[in-house]
């Protein structure tokens, strides 16, 4: 593990006492496979304005997972980056409440099933952009079936997400599987490429802004297309959905 603006490095899950210190910047760089990198004791060390980007490694779990769902861990990074990580299922887990988290970027982290557990508390309350790209078995974003016996919330709110990507998700087929309801009061844009399977964006209800920017993005330049906006946000996807089964049918033919 590397950690930058800092001249000591550390092992994973042997993070000593006091080692982060404000404004630090956390790389950690092709580190060999683990459950954990940073254990619960650790964590709640992690001061605000951090940014924390992790790649090439074989870890399963950011943070030490814990049983309990009533004593909500408090970590303080603004910026998670998780590029070409093996053996991770999910990137938020349910017992970290990640307050001032505003960016979170994932890239080709192939077993990834989910992004986010679902928690009986509000994970993300400051999340500004989400950008996931390349994952091969991500089925959803936010996770339908909870931890445990703890109830997930009549409505998940994203108070803050303004900008969503998702890019090259093959297996991908809905934010969300489960029946759970949604509210994005302040998303702006969505970005879409090689989205196959999204047919549409979630299986509850659905509430937004009254527009929503909505483009494909095509090429290695990843251009954008006009605004496909269509009403609101299900339908603008279901409509996406079958133009490109259109599309595909009649380049096939």
């Amino acid at each position: 593990m590397n950690i930058k603006n800092d001249r000591e490095s550390i092992r994973p899950n042997q993070v000593p006492p006091n080692s982060f210190h404000h404004k630090l910047e956390i790389d950690i760089d092709d580190c060999e496979s683990m459950d954990f990198v940073f254990p619960i004791s650790a964590a709640k060390e992690l001061r605000q304005h951090q940014f924390l980007e992790i790649r090439s490694c074989g870890i399963k779990n950011i943070f030490e997972k814990s049983d309990s769902t009533s004593d909500m861990t408090h970590v303080y990074l603004e910026k998670i980056t998780v590029k070409m990580c093996t053996g991770m299922k999910t990137i938020i887990p349910s017992c970290v409440l990640f307050q001032c988290l505003d960016e979170l970027i994932v890239f080709s982290c192939h077993t990834l099933v989910n992004i986010i557990r679902p928690s009986t508390t509000t994970s993300l309350p400051n999340l500004r952009i989400l950008r996931i790209s390349e994952c091969d078995e991500l089925e959803e974003i936010y996770g339908s079936s909870n931890e445990g016996d703890a109830p997930v919330l009549d409505e998940i709110p994203f108070m803050k997400l303004e900008e969503l990507t998702l890019n090259n998700l093959p297996r991908l087929t809905s934010f969300c599987q489960g029946n759970h309801s949604f509210n994005f009061p302040s998303l702006q844009k969505v970005h879409l490429k090689a989205c196959f399977r999204l047919r549409t964006f979630c299986h509850g209800n659905l509430t937004t802004t009254s527009h929503i920017e909505v483009r494909c993005l095509y090429g290695w330049s990843n251009d954008k297309s006009e605004d496909h906006w269509d009403d609101d946000l299900n339908t603008t996807i279901r409509t996406i959905f079958t133009e490109e089964v259109h599309i595909n049918q009649t380049s096939g033919s």
